[in-house]
């Protein structure tokens, strides 16, 4: 038996004792197969390193029955099983083999409560907006127009400025009376081209009783 394999095969004996411990068997590390082979479903979804850990446990048994049982001088184990062996052992004693992973609670995101659905507020009753009438607001234009055009004018405080002011209104008064006139005139001429017609009719009835008497009384 070479250096490295009685390393490995003291190795193997303190993990196959502590398994035993753990399942209360005298082949601790062969019960720690079936164990895996079991649950292997459950594990290889939610452990990275199932499927490695499994593979690797029945290779360093293969290795330590090779040694137990063989008594040739050819070397059956290598560096990395030697480290594996190792390395598992530390990780059963600090339950992060995969067995003791996958008996620990799964931690789950909390989920957020659903808020209770509020009602709809009440829709509120809309207004109605009565459009104006078009003179109405023909006449809003117009006195917006005027004011606007008012503010824009500055406006002067002297004596000579209101002479001026003064005088345009006695003829903005006048100008309001003429129209007046204008008008009256031409009510009076229509008066008498509706009266023409009347006149000239009731002298040609005239004219024909004067005919026909006479010629009544001249026969």
């Amino acid at each position: 038996m070479q250096k490295l394999d009685n390393e490995f095969f003291e190795a193997y004996k303190s993990l196959e004792k502590l398994c035993s411990d753990s399942f209360d068997c005298p082949h601790g590390v062969s019960e720690y197969i079936t164990q895996m082979e079991a649950k292997d479903a459950e594990g290889r979804y939610l452990i990275p390193d199932w499927a490695q850990d499994y593979r690797m446990l029945k290779h360093v048994r293969w290795v330590r029955n090779q040694i137990a049982h063989e008594s040739s001088d050819t070397g059956y184990c290598e560096k990395e099983d030697l480290a594996f062996v190792r390395e598992f052992h530390s990780r059963m004693l600090s339950k992060g083999d995969p067995l003791a992973q996958l008996k620990k609670p799964v931690s789950r995101p909390a989920q957020p409560k659903p808020t209770p659905k509020q009602p709809a507020p009440a829709e509120k009753p809309k207004r109605i907006v009565r459009d104006d009438p078009p003179a109405e607001k023909t006449v809003r234009k117009t006195a917006a127009k005027k004011t606007e055009k008012a503010s824009d004018k500055p406006k002067k405080t002297t004596k000579k400025t209101a002479a001026t002011d003064k005088k345009p209104a006695k003829k903005t008064t006048a100008a309001k009376k003429s129209p007046q006139k204008k008008t009256s005139r031409k009510k009076s001429t229509k008066k008498k081209q509706n009266r023409a017609p009347l006149i000239l009719f009731s002298v040609l009835f005239l004219l024909l009783i004067l005919a026909g008497a006479a010629w009544y009384f001249l026969r």
